[in-house]
């Protein structure tokens, strides 16, 4: 699953850049990029995309999930047992400058597809936003 790149990012030595990790320590995203540097040096640049607390969940009552953080909290099989959703994007933050190449990588049924399906409204967010040139794209209409 997905999982919230929502940490604040830091400048990791060993990359001489900004490192995020997921919160699963299985699937850990580190990507040192000129943008992420500039932003954690205090320089920012106006986000072309900006995704905030983004959750997809599947199953009955899905929207209570990301709502209660008892349930948010929960690992992916407790999550199943207890109510049968399946969270498939957690709680995910990020912003992407213009002229900014994203990537977004991970393991086979780790939720990127499920990601970028939200990120077009293939399939709509169970919880969050996604903003593009300051715009909230979830509320628009189909057209």
């Amino acid at each position: 699953m997905v999982q919230g790149m929502s940490v604040p990012a830091h400048v990791g030595p060993q990359t001489k850049g900004v490192t995020r990790m997921t919160s699963d320590t299985r699937n850990h995203v580190v990507h040192p990029t000129p943008v992420a540097t500039a932003q954690a040096a205090g320089m920012t640049r106006p986000s072309v995309i900006s995704v905030q607390s983004l959750w997809k969940v599947f199953g009955p009552k899905a929207a209570d999930v990301p709502r209660s953080p008892g349930l948010a909290s929960l690992s992916r099989r407790d999550l199943k047992e207890q109510t049968s959703c399946v969270a498939a994007v957690c709680d995910l933050s990020f912003d992407v400058a213009p002229g900014e190449v994203f990537v977004v990588m991970g393991l086979s049924g780790s939720g990127k597809s499920t990601l970028v399906r939200c990120l077009t409204r293939l399939i709509e967010p169970t919880a969050g936003r996604v903003m593009f040139h300051g715009e909230d794209i979830l509320t628009c209409s189909e057209k």
